[in-house]
């Protein structure tokens, strides 16, 4: 953006691993980035230092999703991966859905709700 005074307004610029169709996530005090090739990269909110960089090995379109302090991330390939949200990448789970996915999850009510290619999931505790 060429706009005079514009410049004042930046806090911090960012030149590596900048998605190019994921959506960023910031959950207040980090920015996680996520490339379609599988590069999360995670910065600091405030000063825009970079905290980690990780190669998850496998491509997303995707956007990543915050639930209290996990992040959820769902490949191509249908593997769904949940991280603790931090200053260090902190992998809490992987699961394969066996079905290739290109729809970010949606979450209400405990639920998690995944449009994959043939199929729609519904996770979560079983309910009376």
């Amino acid at each position: 953006i060429d706009t005079p005074g514009m410049r004042e307004l930046w806090l911090w610029t960012a030149e590596d691993g900048l998605p190019d169709i994921v959506s960023p996530l910031a959950d207040g005090r980090r920015v996680y980035l996520l490339t379609t090739e599988g590069l999360l990269t995670c910065y600091d909110a405030s000063g825009g230092a970079k905290l980690f960089e990780k190669d998850l090995e496998t491509s997303f379109i995707a956007s990543p999703s915050l639930v209290g302090e996990r992040v959820y991330l769902l490949s191509r390939k249908g593997t769904l991966i949940v991280f603790q949200a931090g200053p260090e990448y902190r992998e809490l789970a992987r699961s394969e859905l066996g079905e290739e996915c290109e729809a970010s999850p949606a979450f209400a009510e405990g639920l998690m709700f995944i449009r994959a290619a043939g199929h729609l999931y519904c996770i979560g505790a079983a309910r009376p």
